[in-house]
């Protein structure tokens, strides 16, 4: 039995083509309209299919990406066939090959919650949302990739992503990692078989009995999976608009950082057997009196949690 290529896969099989001749594409969504094309430098790009503009817009240059408005190009078909269309493009710039991967996934994910072709409203609003994703890459990165690591770890490993995927934290800076109708779970991760997670006192004395904190132990590997990894696979086991999601978050977590980040290897295996969950009221944690609380905004400290794997470790299977 032949395996089925990834989506990646397909696209690097592409044959790079030039604006000016008829493109290859890979079609993303049910009616065929938005293509995936390669360039002539192997940078992949977005074809949009929209409506003729009334009122013209200015291409969109920014660090990694570029866009192009009503633009005509001819489609090369498997039956040697062409057919000529009005394309709003998305590129990513050749010299970041190390977003190519990223760009092909996300950008397909997103034109799959599209279908037919988009007026003038619809495209300026998926062209704001894809230029807003990418802007964070000109940020510093808001979390390390040991963090993402970890979230994306719990994703991985759950019966039901897409439930962990929805229960994601909008922004980087919420105190939860993960927030469930009956649970919050707040991810810590460490290279040091100490168990030692930097707390804020809100995260461990919240009014909810229910929130946990999940500790991992991280282990580097050449043969491990990378951030990049860990959302490719993933993302095969959820709908467009989760994928979507997905990878908006893994670019507003990097930022800048991206390219090292993504040669960052983690040991999957040895990361599963070390994850515990603990009951986050369990955890130790200053106190802070009554009368200092008025004039005390926030408590930032670490704590080992070794102890507690032994006392107050929670069964994963009821939580993944």
């Amino acid at each position: 039995m032949t395996k089925e290529l990834s989506l990646w896969e397909q696209f690097q099989s592409l044959r790079p083509s030039a604006d000016a001749n008829p493109a290859v594409a890979i079609p993303c969504d049910g009616d065929k309209q938005h293509l995936l094309v390669r360039g002539e430098q192997g940078e992949p790009a977005l074809l949009l299919a929209t409506e003729i503009r009334t009122s013209p817009r200015a291409n969109i240059r920014l660090k990694h990406v570029g866009v192009q408005f009503d633009l005509r190009f001819e489609v090369a078909h498997g039956d040697n066939g062409t057919e000529v269309g009005n394309f709003c493009k998305f590129i990513c710039a050749p010299s970041a090959p190390h977003l190519h991967q990223c760009f092909v996934e996300l950008m397909a994910a997103t034109a799959r919650t599209y279908s037919g072709i988009l007026n003038t409203q619809e495209s300026d609003q998926v062209v704001d949302t894809l230029l807003e994703i990418f802007r964070k890459l000109s940020l510093p990165a808001d979390q390390s990739v040991k963090g993402l690591w970890g979230e994306l770890l719990l994703i991985y490993l759950s019966v039901s992503p897409e439930k962990f995927i929805d229960a994601w934290h909008l922004r980087t800076t919420d105190s939860f990692d993960f927030a469930f109708p009956d649970k919050r779970i707040e991810v810590k991760t460490t290279e040091h078989p100490s168990r030692e997670h930097t707390f804020t006192l809100k995260q461990l004395r919240s009014d909810r009995d229910s929130d946990l904190v999940a500790s991992i132990i991280l282990s580097r590997s050449s043969a491990g999976l990378s951030v990049l990894d860990l959302v490719s696979v993933i993302a095969d086991r959820v709908d467009a608009s989760q994928q979507t999601k997905l990878w908006r978050l893994v670019f507003e977590t990097l930022g800048e950082d991206s390219e090292a980040d993504f040669e960052n290897r983690f040991d999957v295996q040895s990361a599963a057997e070390s994850l515990v969950f603990f009951r986050a009221s369990d955890v130790p944690a200053p106190e802070v009196s009554q009368e200092m609380a008025a004039f005390v905004t926030e408590v930032r400290f670490r704590s080992n949690l070794n102890f507690l794997c032994l006392t107050s470790a929670l069964e994963k299977k009821e939580i993944l």
